[in-house]
């Protein structure tokens, strides 16, 4: 069953003041790190705002860059257009901000033994939910054919989501200031010690 993965880089954060995608991570960056992650699965698409386009395409990472022209606010502003180009491409997709950051592909190569009897699969630690989501060609046809203004959580939650339980706390990991990255990076220095 062919697998991809989109990843949603966005633009420039108001209270990180540098983008997220471009922030350091291991030694390059975050959305580097995501690509090659995500690249043992299958292809990676990266969704980026036009005004860092420039910025992510220097980087010459191995995916293809959707540029995003003037989105609305929101996630599904971002998400829809990229399904709509996408259904077809594969049967299953994962979708993740590229802010959660996970070490390794352990939960995404877990979530794929799922057998896969909802449309949407999302990963769930200490009862939250986080990425990323696993999406079945069904829910990705779905999200496509949404409504404008729709709350992708919304539109997820009407198609149908199983939660699958992982051991991973950084599923839930969403890095918007200053102070979450410097905890982000200090509590990966930790486990990188322990491991």
């Amino acid at each position: 069953m062919s697998t991809g993965t989109l990843i949603l880089a966005a633009g420039r954060s108001r209270r990180m003041g540098d983008p997220k995608a471009l922030l350091g991570y291991r030694g390059r960056t975050i959305l580097e790190h995501q690509v090659t992650l995500y690249s043992l699965f299958g292809p990676v698409w990266v969704a980026v705002n036009a005004e860092l386009a420039p910025e992510v395409q220097l980087l010459g990472i191995p995916a293809p860059v959707f540029v995003m022209e003037n989105p609305a606010p929101g996630l599904f502003s971002t998400v829809r257009p990229c399904l709509v180009r996408l259904c077809g491409q594969v049967e299953r997709l994962f979708v993740s901000p590229v802010d959660c950051v996970l070490p390794d592909g352990a939960v995404p190569a877990m979530m794929l033994t799922s057998p896969g009897v909802a449309p949407v699969l999302a990963p769930v630690h200490g009862g939250k939910r986080g990425h990323p989501v696993l999406l079945s060609a069904e829910a990705m046809t779905g999200v496509a054919e949404a409504l404008d203004g729709a709350r992708f959580d919304e539109v997820l939650e009407g198609l149908g989501i199983a939660d699958f339980p992982v051991p991973e706390p950084r599923i839930l990991l969403n890095i918007n200031t200053p102070d979450d990255y410097t905890r982000f990076l200090a509590a990966d220095a930790v486990a990188q010690e322990r491991s």
